[in-house]
């Protein structure tokens, strides 16, 4: 029998629940108690022979990510104006420019690491592991490095206890088939499982040969003669401020060029909170020329303060752990070129896609309506950024 694609997705996902709540059911009695792990900042510079040649990241292990509680996060200066979302267009990287895509949350796993029928590990192992972005590696491919925000425990042993997403170390290769080049690992649920599951993701990654941060880390990527620094950062009401503008700060004084990329704000809310917009302007008048975040599972609007562009939340674009996520989402693209006077000029391009139209599988909007409106929604002309 054949299958649309909607029928497809809506199949695996029946399946998927089915099978997830009686694993789930099995097991939840035996969960151990576990308690976030204390982690060091490491210096996780690898061997990638898969890496673009022509930029070299540095991680700072200077910068601790211990957080001290603060109340009032500081003054901000800038003044917030409307902005408009750019017009999706067919990318391409410029030959004196540095261009870098963003993406929402990916979770390239099954909750307690399940292969069962219907999950997402099982079909990495069906369709393998190039399947997932084969949609969007058209777009990903013509960037100079690809950024994304990781929520999945890799592992190769017992994941039974992780309720999140967890997969075999082998899924790592989704993201290096999607052309997926560097990972925040500033996911909250990372460090909620024990200390064994946070190191066997990092050791898989190294072994795969991607890079990735921790929270509190920036990192330093030069490309074009352009140097720029990379802030991951998980956010929470009255916690971190204080000492993540210290971090943006050095950031700033190691390069010309300063990104923040960050977790946090309620989950499935569009409207931003007043202590994160307050947070996300301080971070600008810090010295952040791009502020992006994700992790709250839904798209939220784009704003320009002051020289600075913040996009509250690219929402969700890969999550094993659920199939019926608000099926919009949108990547970020930033091409930075030196202008003749020397200063940098930036474009920020937004590309709206479907989290998916067949199973586990993102890509484009091609429909001009649902385009148009998550481009409205981003510029703050609806509610909403699907017309379901």
């Amino acid at each position: 029998m054949n299958y649309t694609a909607d029928q497809r997705r809506k199949l695996w996902g029946i399946l998927a629940s089915l099978a997830a709540a009686v694993t789930i059911a099995v097991v939840l009695d035996c969960l151990p108690l576990t308690t976030p792990p204390t982690t060091d900042v490491l210096d996780n510079s690898v061997s990638d022979s898969s890496a673009q040649e022509d930029y070299f990241p540095e991680t700072d292990s200077s910068v601790s990510p211990d957080h001290t509680p603060v109340t009032d996060p500081a003054q901000t200066t800038g003044t917030p104006s409307e902005t408009t979302a750019p017009e999706p267009s067919a990318p391409a990287p410029q030959d004196s420019a540095f261009v870098l895509t963003f993406l929402g949350e990916c979770a390239p796993g099954s909750p307690l690491g399940t292969d069962s029928f219907g999950s997402l590990n099982a079909l990495a192992k069906e369709n393998g592991t190039g399947y997932f972005f084969s949609e969007l590696k058209p777009i990903l491919s013509t960037d100079d490095l690809t950024v994304a925000a990781n929520n999945c425990v890799f592992t190769d042993a017992d994941a039974s206890s992780i309720t999140g997403c967890a997969a075999p170390s082998a899924n790592v290769n989704i993201y290096k088939d999607g052309s997926i080049g560097f990972l925040s690992l500033a996911a909250p649920s990372l460090h909620e499982y024990s200390d064994t599951a946070l190191s066997d993701t990092k050791h898989s990654l190294d072994t795969h040969g991607l890079r990735y941060a921790e929270d509190g880390q920036f990192t330093v990527f030069e490309d074009d003669g352009i140097r720029l620094a990379l802030v991951c950062l998980q956010l929470k009401k009255h916690i971190n401020t204080a000492d993540d503008l210290t971090v943006i700060r050095q950031a700033k004084d190691a390069a010309e060029y300063v990104i923040v990329y960050f977790w946090g704000g309620d989950n499935d809310s569009h409207a931003p909170e007043e202590w994160l917009s307050t947070t996300l302007r301080s971070f600008a008048d810090a010295g952040a020329s791009l502020i992006v975040g994700c992790g709250n599972g839904v798209l939220r609007p784009v704003e320009q303060y002051g020289n600075a562009t913040i996009a509250y939340s690219l929402g969700t674009l890969l999550d094993g752990s659920a199939m019926y996520h608000q099926n919009a989402t949108a990547l970020l693209r930033l091409t930075l070129s030196r202008n003749t006077d020397g200063t940098l000029h930036q474009n920020v391009e937004i590309i709206p896609c479907y989290v998916y139209e067949d199973t586990w599988q993102p890509c484009r909007i091609t429909d001009s309506a649902d385009e148009k409106q998550v481009i409205g929604f981003l510029n703050g002309q609806s509610d909403a950024p699907t017309l379901e």
